[in-house]
């Protein structure tokens, strides 16, 4: 159960900052987490080390590691209802749920996020 958030075709991904920037103007509430993103990214980086990836692709995730995100994004800070997710550098946002009723509750906020993003859904 997931999605992904995805420049439409022909467009440009989003730096991290920008995605940060546009879910803070649309959402009451809008969490950056700088340090969680990059951990979040080293633990990715350590995993794809020991599962031997090819060194391009461990490259790549390691540049982006120090802009790398962790956002939550929900229409009010006690809500139930509510997205977290990591934002990288040059790669789209992998959005993944509790259960069939998390995916179902959160619909509203995954289309807003892409709206305010510019990015489709698939």
């Amino acid at each position: 159960m997931s999605h992904r958030l995805e420049p439409r075709a022909g467009a440009l991904l989003l730096d991290p900052n920008e995605v940060a920037r546009r879910l803070r103007d649309e959402f009451e509430h809008c969490e950056i987490d700088r340090e969680q993103g990059q951990d979040h990214v080293g633990d990715m980086l350590a995993k794809l080390i020991e599962l031997n990836a090819p060194q391009a692709m461990i490259d790549e995730v390691s540049a982006g590691r120090d802009r790398s995100l962790q956002v939550t994004v929900a229409d009010d800070s006690a809500s139930e209802d509510y997205l977290t997710f990591i934002v990288q550098p040059n790669d789209g946002i992998l959005i993944g749920y509790f259960s069939a009723q998390h995916e179902k509750a959160t619909r509203p906020i995954l289309e807003r996020c892409a709206r305010a993003l510019g990015y489709q859904i698939v």
